[in-house]
């Protein structure tokens, strides 16, 4: 989930032309009531900076439940804003994190090594 609509969107043609399947949320409140129905997804990809809870909130909030711990959860940052969020992110729990804008080749390249680790 991102709350730039346009990265959302991008992230989300590029894996829908990988083949996976995509739910989106805009909300990392929306993420935790999917996965409170039942939802058990590959990865989850988040937007740090998000309104209501941040992403680092959500994280640790998916990393404490045993039902959802093990999903990979790999966080989104705007490049500016690198300095401090690789350990505020893996204090959280993520497996990982992408800077804003992103290159589509080592976005779909990490997305692929997060998701088989997930079905390993």
């Amino acid at each position: 989930m991102d709350d730039d609509e346009g990265v959302g969107e991008l992230a989300q043609l590029l894996l829908v032309k990988r083949g996976h399947s995509v739910k989106r949320v805009l909300t990392g409140e929306d993420c935790l009531a999917l996965l409170d129905s039942g939802y058990h997804p590959d990865l989850i990809l988040m937007d740090i900076f998000m309104p209501g809870k941040d992403g680092l909130q959500i994280t640790r909030e998916i990393k404490s439940n045993p039902r959802t711990k093990d999903i990979p959860v790999l966080l989104f940052t705007v490049m500016g804003t690198i300095d401090g969020i690789k350990e505020a992110a893996k204090k959280a729990g993520a497996d990982g994190y992408i800077t804003k804008p992103f290159d589509k080749s080592e976005f779909l390249s990490y997305i692929e090594k997060l998701a088989k680790l997930a079905k390993a």
